[in-house]
């Protein structure tokens, strides 16, 4: 809603923010070649602070995963589901790297 379905800052959310939204298509790019991945990894979880992300924007995917495994598979919840979706989303950022 925020990146678009492209991942270039265009989604439909992205005029109500305050700083557009990051194109996602060139991380690696930016990064002189290199998917940083474990910054990354933090920064969609946002459980621990990253400090190079500056002021927080973006959802703390984290909760987010872990409340819907806990409403859609246990009552405790899962960090294994919460590790594969994070994952699963950084597998797909890779994808589209130009």
């Amino acid at each position: 809603m925020c990146h678009g379905r492209d991942g270039k800052g265009d989604g439909p959310y992205a005029v109500f923010l305050n700083r557009k939204p990051a194109v996602l298509t060139t991380i690696r790019e930016r990064n002189k070649g290199i998917f940083p991945q474990e910054r990354l990894y933090k920064m969609i979880d946002g459980r621990e602070p990253v400090t190079a992300h500056g002021t927080r924007e973006i959802p703390i995917w984290g909760d987010v995963f872990l409340a819907w495994s806990v409403q859609d598979f246990w009552p405790w919840g899962s960090e294994q589901l919460v590790r594969g979706r994070i994952l699963e989303l950084l597998f797909y950022l890779q994808s589209i790297q130009k």
